[in-house]
């Protein structure tokens, strides 16, 4: 290969490139890079191809005057894309030197199509020395900064600096014995450079984009198995509620002594309140109120067992005995942690008998004064003290008294603004409403709850039981 094949020569090397890097662009639009180093040997290829025809013997003047200008405008506008490729791969938000070399670049491109001379080859030269000189700052400050693969660009760019000094200084006269091979060896080295740095930097996208695939893959099989889990747990949730309710009294007791309704609302799907009742051959009616701590699926389970521990006592067996044992049966499942709070009420005749483990206490409505009274027994819920002797009071119910039973969870209600419901408003609700038949009262207790409540969601289980002296 002469010298006379050397631009043609890399006028196919820089077109090659510019089809390849194209292509890259459209498929993976997110490496403006790519577009940049494109435009960048499409305009070598033009450059080259010019310099090729006008070092033919049989170009005419006409055409030499226009291939001049074709020549001025691909070095210009070569030298101005090599700089938006670097500060675009390098992340160079600005520059102020490539600020100014670009309208200087514009200017120049305009002037060498009005006077298109030799002598415009020379200030080219210079223009693509100020070129170099950037490029090289921007690539230093890409090494010193530690981008990744920097040195790549740079060493391209040694190569294209030197040879690109070895030739200006020629074309200024400041050195003679020119070697034809020497610029095109600095230019094929700064084309490869530029292009392998690309590349490894689409492979480091590609890395990265496959690994962000597998976390989100992972991500994915994680999502469905935690869906799957969660669709396990509401279907046993479901079932452990469906148990919970089917414990739950099905009819309210007839009593010759006393009016009786219970309800009860939860605060998931599996509450741990509960409330039960058993009679005796001999008319005696025993009720029970209880909150286990917590809710879900553990307090549900502790509901079932103080179920079967309440009803499996003996007629006989006074309150404080009753919620002795049921004490020391909770404590014997070990459920960790898990208690229960109870109160039981025993009517005999207008006899009420009240015993309480670790439950609010119960509000006693009495019909001639109109006023309530509390009472609490203290002691400690069930299931936390083994060997704990409970107390039982005793008091007589006059007609028209009633009395509530119910969790703390009606007491501990929160209203949107965090302020609590509290035991004095209790009190006074259960006054005004006290007076008519249970079922009203709980239906008036539960509609003020909810008033009280308004948008704020129920945090915690809420039963309620009402007896009233019949008239």
């Amino acid at each position: 290969m002469d010298e006379h094949d050397i631009p043609i020569f890399l006028a196919g090397l820089a077109a090659a490139y510019t089809v390849l890097h194209t292509f890259l662009f459209l498929f993976f639009r997110e490496s403006r890079g790519n577009l940049y180093y494109a435009l960048f040997t499409a305009f070598q290829a033009g450059f080259f191809l010019a310099l090729a025809q006008l070092q033919n013997p049989e170009t005419t003047a006409a055409q030499s005057e226009l291939l001049l200008r074709l020549l001025w405008t691909c070095g210009i506008f070569m030298c101005l894309f090599a700089v938006q490729f670097e500060l675009r791969v390098f992340d160079q938000k600005r520059s102020l030197p490539a600020l100014i070399l670009t309208p200087v670049g514009l200017v120049l491109t305009v002037r060498g199509w009005l006077v298109p001379t030799e002598e415009s080859i020379k200030v080219l030269n210079l223009f693509a020395f100020a070129i170099c000189a950037e490029m090289l700052r921007l690539t230093w400050l890409a090494m010193h900064r530690r981008r990744p693969d920097a040195w790549i660009v740079g060493a391209g760019f040694a190569a294209m600096t030197l040879t690109g000094l070895y030739v200006t200084a020629n074309n200024l006269g400041w050195i003679s014995g020119y070697n034809p091979w020497a610029f095109p060896l600095g230019v094929v080295g700064l084309t490869v450079s530029m292009s392998a740095y690309l590349s490894k930097r689409m492979a480091r996208a590609s890395r990265k984009a496959l690994e962000q695939e597998r976390i989100a893959h992972r991500a994915e099989i994680e999502s469905q198995r935690l869906a799957a889990e969660n669709e396990r747990q509401t279907a046993e949730l479901e079932q452990a509620r469906q148990l919970q309710l089917s414990m739950l009294p099905e009819s309210r007791p007839d009593h010759v002594s006393v009016e009786i309704a219970f309800e009860m609302r939860t605060a998931t799907e599996v509450g741990g309140d509960y409330y039960d009742y058993k009679q005796n051959e001999d008319g005696t009616l025993t009720v029970a109120v209880g909150d286990a701590t917590g809710h879900g699926l553990d307090s549900g389970l502790l509901v079932a067992s103080t179920k079967i521990l309440f009803q499996s006592g003996d007629a006989d067996e006074d309150l404080a005995e009753t919620l002795s044992r049921i004490s020391g049966g909770i404590k014997a499942l070990r459920l960790r942690r898990m208690n229960f709070a109870m109160v039981l009420v025993r009517i005999e005749g207008r006899t009420l008998r009240v015993a309480s483990a670790g439950m609010p206490p119960a509000l006693v409505y009495r019909a001639d004064a109109e006023e309530v009274e509390e009472v609490l027994l203290e002691g400690p819920p069930l299931g936390t003290l083994a060997g704990f002797r409970y107390r039982e009071h005793r008091l007589q119910l006059a007609p028209g008294d009633a009395v509530l039973l119910a969790s703390d969870g009606l007491p501990e209600q929160v209203d949107p603004d965090g302020e609590i419901l509290g035991y004095e408003r209790t009190r006074e609700l259960f006054r005004q409403s006290a007076p008519r038949p249970p079922e009203e009262v709980l239906a008036r207790m539960f509609s003020a709850s909810s008033d009280f409540m308004g948008e704020h969601p129920l945090e915690d289980d809420l039963t309620m039981v009402v007896l009233r002296a019949r008239l």
